[in-house]
């Protein structure tokens, strides 16, 4: 299927853990992601994340085709809000070498625990460990 045939959204939800870390957020962005979808994600979650922030966050990429103009910036403004809440891991499930290195650059000089994984299952075991996150992969 065309990058363009994949329909966009940008969902998330809180899950309970699995161990005694708190609860998860999980986010997932599909198709091609605009700025302002993005932006009204993070607004509707910024009170539940300032009122009680999950520690650990685990953002899915895998189904993201691409992203248009602006959205490196509100991705940034949202990772600083997590910090800034309390959050302190964030796993990215994320295949391509792009928006790895996007990622790594968004990300620059925040506070957080962030590494970026192939697969659910390692993401999920590195939020639940007490492992301390290498630099961004």
């Amino acid at each position: 299927m065309h990058f363009s045939q994949v329909p966009s959204a940008v969902n998330s939800n809180l899950e309970p853990s699995a161990g005694s870390r708190g609860e998860l957020l999980r986010i997932e962005l599909q198709g091609l992601i605009d700025a302002t979808m993005l932006r009204e994600r993070f607004e509707a979650l910024e009170q539940r994340l300032t009122r009680q922030p999950p520690p650990r966050v685990l953002c899915d990429l895998r189904d993201m085709a691409g992203y248009g103009s602006g959205t490196p910036t509100v991705a940034r403004e949202c990772l600083a809000l997590a910090q800034r809440s309390g959050v302190r891991r964030v796993a990215l499930i994320v295949t391509s070498s792009v928006l790895r290195t996007a990622v790594r650059v968004i990300a620059s000089g925040l506070e957080l625990e962030l590494r970026s994984f192939l697969g659910e299952t390692e993401a999920l075991r590195w939020l639940e460990s007490g492992e301390p996150a290498p630099r961004l992969n």
